[in-house]
């Protein structure tokens, strides 16, 4: 009965399948064959003997002879009943086993194809091998396959999150040691973060110095120099970082939405406009703004001067600075330095004018004479080059392209976070968001490239990790002396920060997600929130927790940074109650806070 059903099976199967029932069955081979000869026949289908030999029931030979002596629907019924009786096949092995020309296979697949009975692809050898395979049994080998992937173990608790995004960041074991090369560590920071929209400002006032210890702006300017690391807008003074090449990866054209952190600041007076929609830099209709863009720049694959450009455009260089500015903002053009940021920081990327005017738009610079000039050109971003970012339209790409850019954008997601759910994407950019991957994913869950189960507890939905993730979960375990857990900090809109994250069992316990509230955990356990940049402190341990003093010194590396550093942290309450009545005050005067009327106060001196 089951040689009916498999049609036809090659000789050197059927040894085995006869060998298999003596061994197992104790039905010896000779007992077998006599019971079945007159019902069995050794054939070579094909002519001049082009295929092997097989063996087949002799009531399906003629309809199988018939089949191939024919053309069209028949042959395809046959073909199609024998790849339900196995898995994935090379079409060269189907060929031989019904004495078949290749042009005959590839017509017969092509139909099969069209009725979506079979698979026609690269599927399971784990080879570039072409294989054929029956649609039902494919998925059924691929629930197998993403059944035997899927890491087996309780769920960690959702407590464990932070400290696990915390080691894979780099924040719970920052580098700085001396034997360390700060240029190795800050690639390694950065390249977990490439394609995340933050304002400009945080990236080397909070994110790096957290991850970094004794960051300096020098290093990442080097880093870039030597590299073409670049920047991108996306929303108003907001950037990614990546290289220019990758850009196509977190930036679309016509996308002018930026991520959750556009309301991070709003608490915030002076830094309201960090805030603003990035669709403000993008109000002009698409010709307007390619016409923009294309008479400042006198050629579309160019770097050029900020003078240059002026002088190109023949447009005063305030205008000129206004426009490159809402252009950055808007992806469409980007600068090859870091330093203009920082010099557009401290102007508000906004260009001061003179009195009497712009100055010549033929771009010439006003004699120094005049009073302001330094103020006034200061404020023109001429550090580095302006350059188009020359983002394709998203219409120009096919499908397999941009799918493998789908790809992409999950894989630098699965290496920054590890894990992947809805929730924990919802502060990514557009093209990174889980409705624009959740297919990805699963097409390379499908192939093996990521695997999806219960990682951690609280999450609704499905997640999704690399291979290897169940290694790493079990290497999340907490020291239970705290003196021998890690301390860190990070600033909530931090990437790896968890603020404003709908995960259920951190719910109540985080606070909004603002740029002026800072976190400091000792392991898993959120030891300190740090709101309106130190003025209140919210202690989460004893005063007279033996960690105390370490989980203090994140104030340290805000007084000494080296990008617009405070000159003082001032407390003005902690638990709720004035600084200097708290039960902390004496450890806190004991890391260097001293008083100063109704607050504490930890000068950068």
């Amino acid at each position: 009965e089951w040689l009916k059903e498999r049609v036809a099976i090659p000789a050197g199967e059927w040894d085995e399948l006869l060998a298999a029932c003596e061994r197992d069955h104790g039905t010896p081979r000779a007992e077998l064959l006599a019971t079945l000869a007159d019902r069995i026949e050794e054939r070579v289908f094909g002519a001049s003997g082009i295929g092997m030999s097989v063996v087949a029931a002799r009531e399906t030979l003629p309809r199988v002879e018939r089949a191939l002596a024919g053309e069209g629907d028949e042959l395809a019924g046959v073909v199609a009943e024998w790849l339900r009786a196995i898995g994935p096949v090379a079409p060269g092995r189907l060929a031989a086993v019904f004495g078949l020309s290749v042009e005959r296979v590839d017509g017969v697949l092509r139909d099969l194809v069209e009725e979506e009975a079979v698979v026609v692809d690269r599927l399971l050898s784990g080879t570039d091998e072409v294989q054929v395979c029956d649609r039902q049994n494919l998925e059924s080998l691929l629930r197998l396959a993403r059944s035997r992937a899927r890491p087996r173990g309780e769920p960690l608790p959702a407590s464990r999150l932070a400290l696990f995004l915390a080691l894979r960041h780099g924040l719970a074991a920052r580098g700085g040691g001396a034997d360390e090369d700060p240029r190795e560590r800050l690639q390694a920071a950065l390249e977990r973060l490439f394609g995340y929209g933050l304002p400009v400002r945080l990236w080397e006032e909070e994110v790096l110095p957290a991850r970094l210890a004794g960051y300096r702006a020098r290093m990442l300017d080097e880093l870039a120099a030597s590299s073409g690391l670049g920047w991108f807008g996306c929303g108003r003074q907001r950037i990614g970082i990546a290289f220019p090449e990758d850009f196509e990866l977190f930036i679309e054209r016509g996308a002018g939405a930026t991520n959750a952190d556009e309301a991070t600041n709003a608490d915030e007076a002076s830094s309201a406009d960090e805030a603003t929609s990035a669709d403000e830099a993008s109000r002009e209709d698409g010709a307007g703004r390619a016409t923009a863009v294309g008479r400042i720049f006198p050629d579309s694959t160019g770097r050029f001067g900020f003078w240059d450009l002026v002088d190109a455009s023949r447009m005063g260089s305030a205008e000129l600075s206004d426009l490159l500015w809402r252009r950055a903002w808007a992806g469409e053009v980007a600068n090859d330095s870091f330093a203009v940021l920082r010099s557009g920081i401290q102007d508000r990327f906004q260009a001061a004018s003179l009195a009497n005017g712009d100055g010549a738009r033929s771009g010439r610079r006003p004699p120094v004479r005049r009073a302001g000039y330094a103020r006034w050109r200061a404020s023109r971003p001429a550090v580095g080059l302006w350059y188009r970012t020359g983002r394709p339209p998203t219409g120009e790409r096919d499908l397999v392209d941009a799918e493998e850019l789908r790809r992409d954008r999950v894989r630098q997601l699965a290496a920054r976070y590890g894990v992947l759910f809805r929730e924990l994407l919802e502060n990514e950019l557009p093209p990174l968001r889980w409705p624009a991957l959740f297919r990805t994913m699963r097409l390379m869950e499908l192939s093996g490239e990521l695997v999806t189960g219960r990682f951690f507890d609280g999450v609704p939905g499905p997640q999704f990790a690399l291979p290897g993730i169940a290694a790493e979960l079990a290497g999340l375990s907490v020291d239970a002396d705290p003196l021998a857990q890690p301390v860190w900090w990070m600033n909530a809109c931090d990437p790896a920060s968890l603020c404003g994250v709908a995960v259920a069992g951190l719910k109540g316990e985080l606070p909004a997600r603002l740029s002026t509230t800072h976190l400091v955990y000792r392991g898993a356990t959120l030891a300190l929130v740090s709101r309106r940049r130190g003025r209140e402190l919210e202690f989460r341990i004893a005063p007279d927790d033996p960690s105390l003093g370490r989980c203090l010194a994140f104030v340290r590396d805000l007084v000494g940074r080296d990008v617009r550093a405070p000159s003082a942290l001032r407390v003005e309450t902690v638990n709720g109650l004035p600084a200097p009545e708290s039960p902390y005050r004496q450890a806190m005067l004991a890391v260097g806070f001293v008083e100063d009327y109704r607050e504490l106060v930890f000068r950068a001196s």
